[in-house]
């Protein structure tokens, strides 16, 4: 079951907030993001944090 909900999840274009979570992600290179997500789709990163090695 859990296999073919994977592939139905992929056979759906990727939507436009999801590109921009992928930005997102992309442009921080490191660090921790919470996402909320809501019917299968992101719709908001509620905190952003950056943590550096010194």
């Amino acid at each position: 079951m859990e296999a073919l909900r994977r592939e139905e999840y992929n056979r759906e274009e990727i939507t436009e907030k999801e590109k921009n979570l992928i930005d997102l992600i992309r442009k921080v290179g490191h660090g921790e993001i919470r996402v909320t997500i809501q019917n299968a789709s992101p719709i908001r990163v509620e905190e952003l944090k950056k943590s550096i090695k010194l």
